[in-house]
């Protein structure tokens, strides 16, 4: 939800927005459920230990999200 309401201010409340959102946020679900299963498959890893380490990466990509969304609306300002 906090992904959502800073891209929303961002962006704006229209229906486009919402609708850009929800539908780069389910493909990025099925794609990543494609890609990552046929590597998971290829190198044989330990499920749970991925899961482990995708964990991690999403808490410290939600950390820095905020610093990312400065800067992209920074450069859509100074290039807009």
């Amino acid at each position: 939800m906090m992904w959502v309401r800073q891209l929303v201010s961002l962006f704006g409340v229209t229906y486009h927005s919402i609708t850009t959102i929800l539908t780069v946020f389910m493909a990025g679900l099925a794609l990543g459920s494609v890609i990552a299963g046929q590597f998971i498959d290829r190198l044989r890893l330990s499920p749970l230990k991925v899961f482990a380490l995708l964990e991690v990466f999403l808490g410290l990509y939600a950390q820095a999200f905020t610093t990312i969304r400065n800067l992209i609306e920074e450069l859509l300002f100074r290039f807009s």
